[in-house]
């Protein structure tokens, strides 16, 4: 009671006083309550917060993979999941792109006129709209297989033409170093066709030349003359030719090739080029030997369907005579294959090339009426019309033939054939003709000596044959050589200016080479 002596002598100080009584009152139990009673420290809260990682410098897991498992349980998933005032998650992006195996029709193997040997599979097949590409060729070599793959591509959300599109893709296999054998080409797990090496992929001492890497083509070119012109150029000595046209296949295409007019006042650069094609583009060139125009075009069929791609260049345009030098392919993909080929035709073309250079004489000289023909193995050569297609050589014989005079299986033509009727055995050409007279000595056959190529010849007429025909017999290097022209027969009157003017041009011109 001491404590509080003053509430009690005075009644006033005692009602006074009495809040301020109560307030230290409550004071002294709320201190004695915190002291008996243990709290534990409160800390402030913390809003829970997603961390989210640079997404440049980190991946996410994906929902089922084993990360995302570990990290979805726990703390884990408590600290991953965001709060109700953070943004949500961004959608994924609308540009899906939809992946697929191509559709694959055919694929053919193209072996390259090069060595090391490169082959190609030219593969062909459609797409399913307008919006599918191909996005991804790949290729692995299994023992003596080939598997090509064609992945394709397209926007998921794409409005595209429910058409389908041909493609074609070419695919260039890894040969290098592949040992001799014959291998498979397996393209989107479909067996197509095999190709053989017959010898070892590789160079010579590969690796180890002081000349540095070799060029990858290494085709081998020969010089031929032009009929017509006496112009030379250079085109690959392997490819398959077909009069003026070269192939690096059998099929004929792609190729290159050359044809050539005489001027007049109604020729124009375009007169040269294929009717209807469409021009892609036009430019002036500038060549060592002349002026030219380089065309490049499209070739379609009737309706609409790309047919050929093609590249002309016309040149010499300050010449009488003037060239159109072409390459044509399916595709561009084609006349990539022959690129070179094309460009070093034209870069070695010479205009009047003088035959001499490769031994031919004078006489052999060909130009704008007269085209050149040589026999390297017989050693001789000669000139024929320049409008006559090329002379056939079959079974030893040698067929220059004009045109067709008449229709049928076996038309009329204007012929000379040459033929070797072997070894002389020491025999003058007058004895080798009394031998062939001798076998019918009760027709009316009539001879009489000339020369051929400055050498002693007969000329024989009468000798029984299917048409009537004027012989040539020469004997040169114990060798004995026969021209037959025909027909001379009195049954053709529309071809008798014709044989006359064949003879007279490849007899006259007719020159043992050395």
């Amino acid at each position: 009671m001491a404590l509080f002596p003053l509430w009690y002598t005075n009644g006033e100080e005692k009602m006074g006083r009495k809040p301020l009584y109560l307030f230290f009152l409550i004071v002294v139990v709320v201190i004695s309550v915190a002291a008996c009673t243990s709290v534990p420290e409160v800390e402030e809260p913390v809003r829970s917060a997603q961390i989210v990682p640079d997404s440049s410098a980190t991946s996410v897991p994906a929902a089922d993979s084993p990360a995302a498992t570990q990290e979805s349980s726990g703390v884990g998933a408590a600290n991953q999941a965001p709060s109700s005032d953070q943004a949500a998650t961004p959608p994924a992006d609308d540009d899906e792109i939809i992946y697929a195996e191509a559709q694959v029709t055919s694929a053919s193997v193209a072996i390259l006129e090069s060595f090391p040997v490169q082959v190609n599979v030219i593969v062909q097949g459609n797409f399913p709209d307008g919006c599918t590409t191909i996005d991804q060729a790949s290729q692995r070599q299994q023992d003596n297989t080939f598997f090509v793959n064609l992945i394709t591509a397209r926007p998921a959300d794409a409005m595209c033409t429910q058409e389908i599109v041909p493609f074609e893709e070419i695919v260039a296999l890894d040969v290098g170093g592949l040992k001799a054998g014959e291998y498979q080409v397996v393209v989107n797990e479909q067996p197509f066709e095999t190709f053989r090496l017959t010898a070892d992929n590789t160079l010579p001492n590969e690796g180890t030349s002081e000349q540095g890497i070799l060029p990858a083509d290494d085709t081998v070119y020969e010089q031929i003359f032009i009929p017509a012109t006496g112009a030379a150029m250079s085109v690959p000595a392997a490819w398959t030719r077909t009069d003026f046209q070269w192939s690096p296949g059998s099929e004929g295409t792609p190729s290159i090739g050359v044809v050539w007019t005489e001027l007049d006042l109604e020729w124009t650069p375009t007169s040269m080029l294929p009717e209807g094609a469409e021009l892609i583009s036009r430019e002036p060139v500038e060549l060592e030997w002349g002026e030219g125009v380089q065309f490049q075009l499209e070739v379609k069929d009737a309706d609409g369907q790309l047919t050929s791609i093609e590249e002309h260049l016309i040149a010499p345009l300050n010449r009488t005579v003037v060239y159109d030098f072409y390459t044509s392919g399916a595709t561009y993909q084609d006349l990539e294959m022959v690129k070179d080929a094309y460009e070093a035709m034209i870069a070695s073309v010479e205009l009047n090339a003088n035959p001499a250079f490769q031994g031919l004489p004078e006489s052999c000289t060909p130009n704008v009426a007269r085209a050149l023909y040589v026999d390297t193995e017989r050693r001789y050569c000669l000139l024929y019309p320049a409008y006559y297609p090329q002379p056939v050589e079959q079974n030893g014989f040698v067929n220059i033939s004009g045109l067709p005079q008449s229709e049928g299986p076996d038309p009329i033509v204007a012929s000379l054939i040459i033929q070797i009727d072997g070894a002389a055995g020491g025999q003058t050409v007058a004895q080798v003709v009394d031998q062939v007279v001798g076998q019918y000595s009760s027709l009316p056959i009539t001879r009489r000596a000339t020369t051929l190529s400055d050498t002693e010849a007969v000329l024989v007429e009468g000798l029984p044959g299917r048409f009537g025909s004027r012989q040539v017999f020469v004997v040169y290097n114990d060798t004995i050589f026969h021209l037959i022209l025909m027909p001379v027969d009195d049954a053709f009157p529309q071809l008798a200016d014709e044989v006359e003017m064949l003879g007279e041009t490849t007899t006259s011109s007719f020159t043992f080479l050395p």
